[in-house]
């Protein structure tokens, strides 16, 4: 279910809202119209731009000055009236405004003229978001996203992957296809469910539901069945087994699935999480894991690791050692 945070960091909302170009109030309200549900999260947003209340604040002018000429490039159009005089007291005060409004929304609209939106987590950080076409992303820890700004009905859909995400991709009308672009193949889809890797080296598809085509660099196309899982193998994508298709996604719930799992493997998922060092020392090299351990906390995880293989772990600010 969409919300009113989910409306206030959608870009295209936000374009439309501040009346950025006609085209970008075109694609919005095409947007609604495929979605009549959201109107009250829309409204609210709406509301809450609307109420704004803007705090004094020292400001210095220079950074008076940048932010409005940033936010006066990105507004052209949304005032009939030519903005003249900017040293009178008036215009001074709309300035401070105009850039208090900035600070304060600072994270939700980067006033910057780019062709495209990005969405990025944090480590420790699992996070879900609608894409503008209803389409659901869930974004792992240490991951980030980027698509195009106006996705129009009958165009092709396409999102750029860093780190690991599952898509549940909505089907449109007119079937336009939705594309995961990696850093080492694409992933072609109408409508489906699926999970992608594609970080330090390391890209994979898992297919939950429906179908897609992998479409390597050289122009070779897989086609994969829901439990199918690929990966990149001598250069090229492959079909492959895995134990326990589980593991891949329990991230998702915030756990960590083991299946006689190596302590190399362990802790490869700790720094994709967390950002930190694991170093393991010889006596530790050979143990695996096997269970489900929660994963929403670092300090947690690593008491249930000791418990469960009977080892020591050191942990300092940024390295993990685990003897």
């Amino acid at each position: 279910m969409v919300n009113v945070n989910d409306i206030l960091q959608n870009q295209q909302f936000l374009d439309w809202y501040f009346r950025t170009s006609p085209e970008t109030v075109s694609d919005w309200e095409q947007i609604l119209n495929n979605h009549p549900e959201w109107r009250s999260a829309v409204e609210e947003a709406i509301e809450w731009l609307q109420n704004l209340q803007l705090k004094e604040k020292s400001i210095a002018q220079a950074q008076v000055e940048a932010s409005y000429s940033r936010l006066q490039q990105s507004l052209d159009g949304l005032t009939d009236s030519k903005v003249v005089n900017m040293r009178t007291r008036a215009m001074r005060w709309w300035m401070a405004s105009a850039a208090a409004i900035i600070l304060a929304v600072a994270g939700i609209w980067m006033v910057n003229g780019t062709k495209s939106n990005s969405i990025q987590t944090q480590y420790g950080e699992v996070s879900a978001k609608v894409l503008p076409d209803g389409s659901e992303v869930t974004l792992n820890a240490h991951t980030s996203i980027s698509y195009g700004k106006g996705w129009q009905e009958g165009k092709e859909r396409e999102v750029w992957l860093k780190g690991e995400a599952y898509f549940h991709v909505k089907k449109t009308p007119q079937k336009s296809r939705f594309i995961v672009h990696t850093d080492r193949f694409d992933i072609i889809v109408t409508g489906t469910q699926f999970n992608v890797i594609n970080r330090d080296g390391k890209t994979s598809v898992l297919l939950n539901e429906g179908s897609v085509t992998i479409k390597g660099k050289d122009g070779k196309e897989i086609k994969m069945l829901p439990g199918d899982y690929v990966e990149m193998k001598d250069n090229a994508p492959e079909k492959a087994v895995i134990p326990n298709v589980n593991a891949v996604t329990a991230w998702k719930d915030k756990k960590m699935l083991f299946d006689s799992t190596t302590i190399q493997v362990v802790a490869k998922m700790i720094e994709d999480t967390y950002g930190v060092t694991v170093q393991i020392e010889p006596s530790a090299s050979t143990k695996t894991f096997s269970g489900i351990m929660q994963n929403d906390n670092l300090d947690i995880l690593l008491e249930a690791l000791k418990e469960t293989a009977d080892l020591k772990i050191e942990k300092t600010d940024h390295t993990i050692i685990i003897k």
